[in-house]
């Protein structure tokens, strides 16, 4: 489906409303909004089963090789959003517990979070090692959290990418055949549609507050006639 499709069909979901006029600018400005409402709200604080994955397909990316680590860090995917899976392969640099010097070891590290990295770090039952091992990821880093008697050799991840840029132009003399003017949707329609009723909600609490209230309390009761 193409944006213009998609602006259109959001027309019809709005109608439904008699809501105040939808621009074309409308539209490219709530629209991104509507979708990382969508993904943030349905995807990223919960475990992701597999039509989840098959719905935003689209922006997922499997298996992604990370082998240049220096000090425990290396660089993220340009575009990553959100971690769904991370295993690195450690080689044991000396003898500890059940591991041998030159075992190599694959783990599943943990995300640490912000408000227990110093209990980690003071607690000695916490503290990163090969059976406890952690990451943390900022701006466009990735830190693998492992002790001090492992080499990281490489990882692989599973991530959301962030969605591509929606935008319709709002000349309607251009020709919307021509990408840059009509871009190409990167979910599927079923998905297209419950993101246009998150950008009607969006535009109505923005512009019709007293008509978002009525328009939220008829879903609700269709929701619950169904």
């Amino acid at each position: 489906m193409k944006a213009l499709d998609t602006y259109k069909n959001l027309l019809r979901e709005l109608d439904k409303w008699e809501s105040a006029t939808f621009t074309v600018n409308d539209f490219n400005y709530f629209y991104p909004s509507a979708i990382q409402e969508y993904l943030t709200e349905n995807y990223l604080p919960f475990d992701v089963r597999q039509k989840d994955l098959d719905d935003i397909r689209a922006i997922l990316v499997l298996n992604h090789p990370i082998t240049s680590f220096t000090n425990g860090k290396a660089s993220i995917p340009e575009g990553y959003r959100h971690m769904l899976h991370l295993e690195v392969v450690l080689k044991v640099l000396a003898n500890e517990g059940d591991y041998l010097k030159d075992d190599i070891v694959t783990v599943f590290p943990k995300r640490l979070k912000t408000n227990q990295k110093g209990f980690a770090q003071e607690n000695s039952y916490q503290n990163p090692s090969i059976d406890y091992s952690h990451f943390q990821v900022d701006k466009d880093s990735i830190y693998i959290l492992a002790g001090s008697n492992v080499e990281i050799q490489s990882a692989r991840m599973d991530y959301l990418e962030e969605p591509a840029l929606v935008y319709l132009n709002p000349d309607t003399t251009v020709s919307y055949d021509q990408e840059e003017n009509n871009t190409t949707m990167q979910f599927p329609d079923y998905v297209l549609f419950e993101i246009n009723k998150v950008c009607k909600r969006i535009f109505l609490e923005n512009f019709e507050s007293q008509r978002y209230a009525s328009s939220l309390q008829e879903e609700q009761l269709r929701k619950q006639s169904e």
